[in-house]
């Protein structure tokens, strides 16, 4: 994979909060990285990691596994 060096700007912005969205939405990441012109899906995978803790811990808490930052028994 090639880096390229380029200045962070708004529209760079936009198209992370919009992918962030779709992602949290459940689109599938193969349709989100096929929109954003990504090579793969590996590709979107590995910038939007970040996401699958936070999106983890969110489900179970809802479920009522999590609670508090603890796991429930």
């Amino acid at each position: 994979m090639t880096t390229r060096s380029h200045p962070h700007t708004a529209s760079a912005d936009t198209r992370h909060s919009w992918a962030t969205r779709m992602l949290r939405a459940r689109v599938p990441i193969e349709v989100v990285a096929e929109l954003l012109g990504h090579s793969s899906s590996q590709v979107t995978e590995q910038i939007y990691a970040h996401l699958t803790v936070e999106d983890h811990r969110e489900v179970l808490v809802s479920a009522g596994v999590l609670r508090n930052g603890s796991v429930e028994a």
